[in-house]
């Protein structure tokens, strides 16, 4: 129940405020260019390989946004150009 509790109630937190109780750190892995993306979407997904997914709203390959994976390394795979 405590448990339960607690969760319920860092969920009322931003993500600043969670931050500020020692709960994330937060560090930049990867930096878009351009030819490999620009303007990331929402958030990403971690897949069940560990790896993360996401978005780009513009850049890649035909300008026009892409579908990526990253590891926790920085390791980028564009899986999509869009065009």
């Amino acid at each position: 129940m405590k448990v339960n509790r607690l969760i319920w109630m860092l969920s009322l937190l931003s993500p600043l405020e969670f931050c500020a109780l020692g709960g994330v750190t937060n560090s930049t892995i990867f930096s878009f260019n351009s030819t490999n993306g620009a303007t990331p979407q929402a958030g990403l997904v971690q897949g069940t390989d560990g790896s993360f997914y996401g978005t780009t709203h513009e850049g890649g390959a035909k300008r026009w946004g892409t579908v990526f994976r990253i590891t926790s390394g920085g390791n980028l795979t564009t899986l999509v150009s869009f065009d």
